[in-house]
Parts: structure tokens; C-alpha cells; sequence
């Protein structure tokens, strides 16, 4: 019995340990695009954009009082926004004007 209660207690502090966090979503670059023309966050949650691609990319993101940019990504390298406040957000690759992606952020 103590240890079924022991399961149980260390698997409800795991639950709300991790309770309102969620892994930060990864957008990969490959071909000059996005590997993802959407996503969907929680505010104060991140993506993270890889490089898969053989040439530089300047991913930014706008929208709702939130300009982000990270500046030159070089092939191999990656970079994470943190979208902190609720909205709608464009973002794209300052080098490669076709490169560009929705996010919306609830």
C-alpha cells in the first residue's frame, strides 16, 4: 500500500512540475522555406528555428507590440523566439522574402 501512495504522490508532483509548460516547438529551415507554414503557441512558450538549410537565413518575428529578430543563422545553427504576449505574429527570413509563417499565440 505505502508504495502504490508513493507512486501516486510522485506522479501527481511530476504532473504539476510540468503543469502550463510545454516543450518548445521546433520549425526546421531546409529549401528556403519553413518546414511549417503555421503554429500555435501559448504565450511565454518558444520555438526554436534549425537551420537544416546549406545557406544563411535572418529569421524575425511581428506582431502584437512584439518585434523579434535573430539576426544572421548560419547552415547547422539554430535560435528560439519566445512569444510573450497573446496574438498574431508573421514571421519570416529577412534574406529570403518567400520564406514566411503564422503564428498565432494564445
Amino acid at each position: 500500500m505505502r508504495t502504490a501512495a508513493a507512486f501516486i504522490l510522485t506522479v501527481a508532483a511530476l504532473s504539476c512540475a510540468t503543469a502550463g509548460s510545454s516543450a518548445p516547438l521546433e520549425v526546421r529551415q531546409a529549401g528556403k522555406q519553413f518546414s511549417r507554414a503555421t503554429a500555435q503557441v501559448r504565450a511565454g512558450d518558444s520555438i526554436t528555428f534549425v537551420n537544416d538549410d546549406s545557406v544563411a537565413h535572418n529569421v524575425y518575428a511581428v506582431g502584437d507590440g512584439q518585434t523579434t529578430d535573430l539576426g544572421l543563422q548560419k547552415p547547422k545553427s539554430s535560435g528560439s523566439i519566445r512569444f510573450s504576449k497573446r496574438g498574431a505574429y508573421k514571421v519570416g527570413c529577412a534574406i529570403h522574402p518567400k520564406m514566411k509563417m503564422q503564428v498565432t499565440v494564445e
